[in-house]
């Protein structure tokens, strides 16, 4: 499986954190640096190159540096969170078995669960399983955030995000998923199983339960916005939710049963209920048409362009060796062989003496 989705190394995180802060102080001590040289140069250089020099550092190059310096405070800080908040979720798997409390506080819910007993209650359809077992991790992950922000969508609530990542299991159980107030956790033992699908459904249902609570017990911040007319009281049923069920679920987030405390009634509260039933509808009315538009496609690689040549350089070949002269055929034995030497040119002949000359 695809480490890359889901495991966190904390200690290069905190690694990374530090360079960001780093990068940032000595950006800082940069900017201060290049103010002070201006300053002291503003005393001995004046003219129209000087108040453009001085113009453009002003508006242009400190700004810039001093976003950068911003920039990497805030990448520390995300960094930082990012860590936060993946050891805020592991804590919380372990703790919904350890004896922890999961329940409702001052920001909301925090910790509804689906476990591997649960599994049961969940069966895809033949060709859900099918095309489900072809699909890589990166896919399985691409689709199940697709799936939660259509569940959120037909409820017109932000889209809930999605992170897998290895859970703790208590002994005995495996557990297969949570959600809080940062989103939904998968575990990524069980990633592969295509009932995976229905724990999604189920988690970000929660989230709707929560936000239903919320609209029939507003605190006292949105009861105010009401009472101003800026927002508007809910009509019940809303997407489908009455105000009986709504309440049933805040009465409920109020009194959480963990499966630590009580398995039995764990399940058989309120909000367990209505979400898995939520989970296996979900899950066995999912047609493979569905489920294919959720899949990312793959990126092909662009054909050149209608009317242009491609040409092809063919790869350079070694020369051929030379060719050796053609060797004469040897001789029979006991034959002899005379050779003819070539005509030598002979030599130049001397003109005779010219005669004397005549007497008078």
């Amino acid at each position: 499986m695809s480490a890359t989705i889901i495991q966190v190394q904390y200690d290069a995180l905190a690694e990374i954190a530090a360079r960001f802060q780093n990068q940032a102080t000595l950006t800082l001590r940069l900017q201060r640096r290049l103010t002070h040289q201006m300053s002291a140069l503003r005393e001995s250089w004046v003219g129209e190159g000087a108040e453009a020099f001085f113009t453009e550092m002003e508006q242009a190059l400190l700004p810039a540096v001093s976003r950068l310096a911003t920039a990497l405070e805030e990448a520390n800080r995300t960094t930082q969170q990012i860590v936060t908040t993946f050891q805020q979720a592991e804590a919380e798997a372990a703790a919904l078995f350890n004896g922890g409390s999961l329940s409702a506080d001052s920001q909301g819910f925090t910790g509804q669960g689906d476990f591997a007993y649960d599994s049961t209650d969940y069966e895809a359809p033949d060709e859900i399983a099918a095309r489900w077992a072809g699909l890589s991790d990166e896919e399985r992950l691409a689709v199940l955030t697709a799936l939660a922000a259509e569940i959120s969508e037909s409820y017109e609530l932000a889209h809930v995000p999605v992170t897998v990542l290895d859970i703790p299991d208590p002994p005995g159980l495996d557990s297969r998923g949570y959600r809080n107030d940062n989103g939904v956790f998968l575990d990524i033992d069980n990633l592969s199983d295509p009932t995976i699908i229905a724990t999604l459904a189920h988690e970000v249902r929660h989230e709707i339960q929560n936000h239903m609570a919320d609209r029939v017990n507003p605190n006292a911040w949105e009861q105010l916005l009401r009472t101003m007319g800026i927002h508007e009281e809910p009509v019940w049923p809303d997407h489908g939710v009455t105000a009986a069920q709504a309440r049933e679920w805040d009465e409920n987030f109020d009194n959480y049963i963990s499966p630590g405390d009580d398995l039995t009634a764990y399940r058989d509260q309120a909000v367990e209920r209505d979400a898995r039933e939520f989970g296996a509808d979900y899950l066995s009315n999912l047609t493979l048409e569905e489920l294919n538009a959720t899949i990312p496609t793959p990126t092909a690689t662009p054909s050149p362009p209608t009317g242009t040549t491609t040409t092809t350089t063919p790869s350079p070949q070694p020369a051929p060796a030379p060719t050796a002269p053609p060797t004469a055929p040897a001789p029979p034995t006991g034959t002899t062989t005379t050779t003819t030497p070539s005509p030598q040119p002979g030599p130049v002949p001397t003109p005779p003496p010219s005669p004397p000359p005549a007497s008078s």
